[in-house]
């Protein structure tokens, strides 16, 4: 097996165990090498923060579109991490720990990681609800 092949197949398995629907992954055209600069195109790296495919703002859109999980934001110009106080809504369920995209005003405007459960961050007025590491 060549060790393009090789990362390739690395990609496939981590993107379908960390994403239930991972074929907006596997089907782009993945590069590099595991474990350092895996890409699976302008969608997603390898990151050591996330401990798997960490999604691009790109990436979050196409996640969005494929059932993954949504927060709904109030409209504020997002500069740093999102707090339970700014979230409305969401679609689909999570664990603490997964990626999760934010949509303010219908538009994705960043991706990070969940700092608490859906039903957490709708019921809480304090705390972090996500940990945002890409951002329009």
């Amino acid at each position: 097996v060549s060790s393009k092949q090789r990362a390739q197949g690395e990609a496939i398995g981590l993107a379908n165990f960390q994403y239930p629907n991972s074929d907006f992954l596997t089907n782009s055209e993945i590069s590099g090498r595991m474990p350092y600069k895996l890409r699976c195109g302008d969608l997603a790296a390898i990151s050591p923060v996330v401990g798997g495919f960490g999604l691009t703002l790109n990436g979050g859109k196409a996640y969005a579109s494929n059932g993954g999980g949504i927060i709904k934001a109030e409209d504020f110009k997002l500069v740093g991490d999102l707090f339970a106080v700014g979230v409305n809504a969401y679609e689909g369920d999570w664990n603490i720990g997964d990626q999760v995209v934010i949509k303010q005003k219908d538009v994705v405007t960043a991706v990070g990681i969940a700092k608490m459960t859906p039903e957490e961050m709708i019921s809480m007025n304090r705390g972090i609800a996500v940990e945002v590491r890409h951002h329009a």
